[in-house]
């Protein structure tokens, strides 16, 4: 239901390959792994997916692509510099989306 990999620097893939766990990954933790890559949209439709931290790794992608049905469970996101139009916050303290997604702020 977890994963879990920080502080490794030798750790490479693309978090696309995660795409076999979608059913099942409740929490995804992959920070100050600069190595690992690929879009973070591509986790969008996790059923389960409650948090989702990607700091400091070279995935990219574009906050502004988020549809009202993406990350339908997320709670909570960190991403990385790599993404466009980032916030250095959690996803929910941001009005605007919390609005376009019907999230509460804490």
């Amino acid at each position: 239901k977890e994963l879990f990999c920080e502080w490794n620097p030798l750790t490479t893939g693309n978090i696309s390959s995660l795409r076999v766990l979608k059913d099942t990954l409740e929490k995804v933790n992959i920070d100050r792994c600069p190595r690992v890559e690929g879009n973070f949209m591509d986790l969008t439709d996790f059923p389960r997916l409650k948090a989702l931290k990607l700091g400091e790794t070279a995935v990219t992608g574009d906050i502004r692509h988020i549809g009202s049905d993406d990350f339908s469970s997320l709670e909570q996101i960190t991403l990385p510099k790599g993404v466009y139009d980032k916030i250095d916050r959690d996803l929910l303290a941001d009005e605007e989306i919390d609005r376009e997604k019907g999230w509460r702020s804490p």
